[in-house]
């Protein structure tokens, strides 16, 4: 059990569930322009589950005039280790090429969000930031007989850091080069958040998590690609699942804390702002594409 600054009793079952991503990575439109390497398929959720998928049952004891004032939701922040992607020409002629991500995108706890496409640049919104999903009120029953509030809430996650192109133009050598694997290292913490009713968000359970993943693509004679290797250790809990804010360094705590932050802040709405300037300039703050 735990306790809310407002003082209100908390109990949260967690349970966090895993499944191998590893040997999934398909392509899309393989013989197309802009085809794509796929680190984990697009299919529906009930054909293909996330890497990650979690339920939460928490209880709240509060004041029964407080019914209806509290909600429950999945807050996530994510670092980004690695994502790397080589490409090269047929010969050294056509030289060779490498996307990749840099600093302020590496290295650093940023707040991650379920994102959904928009109709501008960066083509990505977080809608329910700074919470992962939509927050859910936490409903109280046989008020003000009892006090007990209850909900279940669940999130999933299948992260990609991204879909690469199989072909990037190389503007220096005038030349296609071919993509020949992807890298993806990204560690996470995801937390149970309490809001309370001044709007004061309390981190009360978590874990923490990685996504590792190594994909080589070999392409033949005639220029047709196939995954030669999906190796990495996919989605895998890092630590026994109940971490407390105490568990936690103060950035990481900050973070999950903080309920000003907007999908600007957030990781995959900053890499994309961060690619697109990359393409037009070939490098930005979190990602540089260079050219060989």
């Amino acid at each position: 059990m735990g306790q809310l600054p407002d003082g209100s009793d908390v109990i949260v079952t967690l349970t966090p569930k895993f499944l191998t991503s590893t040997g999934k990575a398909t392509l899309e439109n393989p013989d197309d322009v802009d085809g794509r390497l796929l680190s984990y398929p697009r299919h529906a959720v009930s054909i293909n589950p996330a890497a990650l998928t979690v339920s939460v049952e928490s209880e709240v004891t509060i004041d029964p005039k407080q019914a209806g004032k509290y909600f429950v939701g999945f807050k996530q922040i994510a670092k980004v280790n690695q994502v790397y992607a080589p490409f090269d020409g047929t010969s050294a002629t056509f030289g060779s090429m490498v996307e990749q991500t840099t600093t302020p995108l590496n290295g650093q706890w940023l707040l991650d969000c379920w994102c959904t496409p928009t109709t501008s640049p960066p083509w990505f919104g977080a809608p329910h930031a700074p919470f992962y999903a939509p927050k859910q009120e936490v409903f109280f029953l046989g008020l003000p007989i009892g006090r007990r509030g209850r909900t279940r809430i669940t999130m999933g996650d299948e992260p990609s850091a991204g879909n690469p192109l199989l072909r990037r133009q190389n503007k220096k050598r005038m030349a296609t080069n071919y993509l020949r694997g992807f890298v993806v290292k990204i560690d996470f913490i995801t937390f149970v958040v309490v809001e309370q009713p001044d709007g004061i968000q309390a981190p009360v359970q978590g874990f923490t998590w990685s996504y590792d993943r190594n994909i080589s693509i070999n392409w033949s004679t005639d220029l047709k690609p196939t995954i030669l290797a999906d190796i990495g250790s996919g989605a895998v809990l890092t630590n026994a699942p109940v971490l407390t804010l105490t568990n936690l360094g103060i950035q990481e705590a900050t973070l999950l804390k903080d309920r000003s932050l907007t999908d600007a802040d957030c990781l995959v709405v900053r890499f994309a702002r961060a690619v697109e300037t990359a393409k037009r300039t070939g490098s930005a703050p979190g990602y540089q594409i260079v050219e060989y």
